[in-house]
C-alpha cells in the first residue's frame, strides 16, 4: 500500500476512529478477563468501511440505524482486534497525529503480551499484571473526551 493511502487511512482513524484496550470477560484467564487491542471506525459512508475491511481484514462490518436524529444516515462500523489491529497500527503509526499515543500504547501492550502469553513465555508476574492495569487506566484517560 502506498504511503499516501496509509496517511489517508491514519487521518480517518484520527477523525472517525477509536483505538482502545477493551476489557473482555473470559473464565479461562486467571483474573476472569483480559485486555484486547482494538481499532474501530464508524462512518456513514459504507464504501469507506468496506475499503478498510477489504484492505486490512477484521471483523464483520456492522450497520446501525442512527435513531438519535431524525432523517440521519445509517452508521457503518469496522473493527479489527488483537494481532491484526497491532499490525494495522504499526502501518499507520507514522501518519497518526491525534491518536498517536493510543497507538503506541497498544503496540507496546501487544508486544509485551506476546512475550508472556502467546509466545509461550513465563507466566505473568504481578509486575506484568500491574503494567497491564496501568496501560488500561492510561488508555481510558487518553480516550476521555475533552483531553487535549
Amino acid at each position: 500500500m502506498k504511503k499516501t493511502d496509509l496517511a489517508y487511512i491514519a487521518g480517518i482513524v484520527d477523525g472517525e476512529g477509536c483505538i482502545c484496550l477493551t476489557k473482555r470477560k473470559d473464565s479461562s484467564h486467571k483474573r476472569g478477563y483480559y485486555y484486547c487491542v482494538e481499532v474501530k471506525v464508524v462512518n456513514t459512508q459504507q464504501w469507506l468501511i468496506e475499503y478498510l475491511h477489504f484492505n486490512f481484514g477484521g471483523g464483520d462490518i456492522t450497520k446501525n440505524n442512527n435513531t438519535k436524529m431524525k432523517n440521519a444516515k445509517p452508521l457503518w462500523q469496522w473493527h479489527i482486534s488483537l494481532r491484526k489491529a497491532t499490525e494495522f497500527l504499526k502501518l499507520i503509526l507514522p501518519y497518526l497525529h491525534l491518536k498517536r499515543a493510543q497507538a503506541e500504547l497498544c503496540i507496546a501492550y501487544h508486544e509485551r503480551q506476546q512475550k508472556h502469553h502467546w509466545g509461550g513465555g513465563n507466566p505473568k508476574t504481578k509486575k506484568v499484571i500491574a503494567l497491564e492495569e496501568a496501560d488500561a487506566i492510561l488508555m481510558h484517560k487518553l480516550n476521555k473526551r475533552g483531553i487535549e
